[in-house]
């Protein structure tokens, strides 16, 4: 039996009118992932953390938590791995790595505390950035990344729109340089430097 064109048009209307009227879901579950710190918990475990290790830590009812957990691995934000024959962990996932605390989450603490000397980012982690980066070689990694990306574009712009400023420059100190990468492109260009 064929489907017409107004019956598929209408089974899709179905399908996208329950996707609109609970798509909350999603963003709430992941809401709740972030508030309750549940990707930087299982990031820090190190391994496939067990459901009642996590559940400690977070101090969440196990079953509730379960449904919790059981919904992002559906959606791939975490991993389930077996642990051992009777016992299964949850791990760390590129997507899930998104979710770790960032400074913005704390972003309301700087703005709403008055004598507050902490930047957001040591409110979210405990340590400012410098601090945190050294005994985090994920984090430095992509720290690093993430700067070298900006210096991609800065700096090529640099060199187009205004190569004379290095005119007579013989020498050149990259200060705080991360993995080089404004240096590297500024002595490709100028190789004179």
């Amino acid at each position: 039996m064929e489907v017409s064109g107004i019956e598929e048009e209408e089974a899709r209307a179905e399908v996208d009118i329950w996707n609109y009227v609970f798509g909350y879901a999603k963003i709430a579950v992941v809401k709740c992932a972030i508030e309750l710190g549940i990707a930087d918990v299982i990031e820090n475990y190190g391994s496939p953390m067990p459901l009642s290790e996590l559940a400690t830590a977070l101090r969440c009812e196990p079953s509730r938590l379960h449904r919790i957990m059981r919904f992002m691995v559906h959606y791939r934000i975490f991993k389930q791995e077996p642990i051992n024959q009777h016992t299964v962990g949850f791990s760390s996932t590129p997507l899930s790595r998104c979710l770790i605390k960032a400074s913005w989450h704390c972003l309301n603490s700087r703005v709403l505390e008055t004598g507050n000397n902490i930047s957001p980012f040591e409110a979210a982690n405990g340590k400012d950035l410098w601090s945190y980066t050294e005994t985090n070689p994920y984090h430095n990694e992509v720290f690093n990344e993430a700067m070298a990306c900006v210096a991609r574009l800065t700096v090529q712009a640099i060199i187009k729109g205004c190569p004379e400023v290095f005119d007579g420059v013989k020498s050149l100190v990259d200060v705080g340089g991360g993995n080089g990468t404004a240096l590297s492109l500024l002595v490709k260009a100028f190789p004179w430097i």
